[in-house]
């Protein structure tokens, strides 16, 4: 027979007894309903570049009793885009160079344009009206030498220059030249300035393509004003790789025009003087 209860009649302990069974099967409710979500949820989805995780793994050497414990420590590493683009700089800047007219003591020359070690022995510039075979001078991280046009590409305002010093000329890795297509949003940093170097930074907004080359990137545009850059200021991506230079044209021409100029050279070096051709 079941008896019925009426709760008025229920006793401290009875009560108290009654709020701990219904707790207790909230509980395991509860957890019950918490693991079959977490069964459900989509697998962990890798997090972005800013969030590093390092690992550390300390082993300790057991006696003839223990035995091997293996311990791992994580550590999560923030990196901010300020120290991505101080990276960037640092790792491209030795081979960054300067065009100046060549002067004497008394008229050290007039700046005329940035540009970058792209070869062995070899710098690119957009250097205004540059002429085959002329001569400029070229400031390096420490000091100056000079340099003569070898070849153009008149088209897009670049001009390739033999340095006089190719051994002491810093070279620019060949990892450093950028080789992925550019993408739109794509973080820039642009080097520029005449006197004092300046650091700008954006993004790719437009990436124009070659018509007869089909999909050769030619040239891009980017959300930085183009009145602050000078003529020859290299273009790189967060790792320090060239992606291309602010020619005179107040165009960003991308790094395969660039290989492209150094190209021509090559496909030229039998005869003993570059000629200047379009190359697009």
């Amino acid at each position: 027979m079941i008896t019925i209860m009426d709760m008025e009649k229920l006793n401290k302990s009875q009560i108290i007894l009654l709020t701990l069974l219904v707790s207790f099967v909230t509980s395991i409710a509860t957890g019950i309903v918490t693991v079959s979500l977490m069964e459900q949820a989509p697998p962990v989805i890798p997090q972005t570049i800013n969030r590093i995780v390092e690992r550390t793994v300390e082993r300790v050497v057991p006696h003839e009793t223990q035995t091997a414990t293996v311990i791992t420590r994580e550590k999560t590493v923030v990196v901010k885009e300020s120290d991505m683009v101080a990276q960037a700089v640092a790792r491209v800047r030795p081979s960054l160079v300067k065009f100046y007219t060549r002067g004497t003591e008394a008229d050290p020359g007039v700046f005329l344009a940035r540009g970058i070690v792209i070869a062995k022995g070899y710098a690119i510039g957009a250097i205004p009206d540059a002429k085959v075979d002329a001569v400029y001078a070229v400031a390096l991280a420490d000091h100056t030498i000079t340099a003569r046009v070898v070849s153009l590409n008149v088209k897009q305002g670049l001009a390739l220059l033999e340095l006089n010093e190719p051994t002491t000329s810093p070279a620019l890795p060949a990892s450093v030249l950028g080789t992925d297509p550019l993408t739109l949003g794509q973080t820039i940093i642009a080097l520029t300035g005449t006197s004092n170097s300046k650091v700008l930074t954006g993004i790719v907004t437009e990436v124009h393509e070659d018509d007869k080359a089909g999909s050769l990137q030619t040239s891009f545009e980017a959300d930085i004003v183009t009145a602050a850059f000078v003529d020859g200021s290299p273009v790189v991506n967060t790792d320090g790789a060239i992606i291309g230079m602010f020619v005179g044209t107040d165009k960003l021409v991308t790094v395969a025009l660039l290989k492209n100029l150094v190209s021509s050279l090559n496909a030229d070096s039998s005869e003993k003087k570059a000629t200047s051709t379009p190359l697009i």
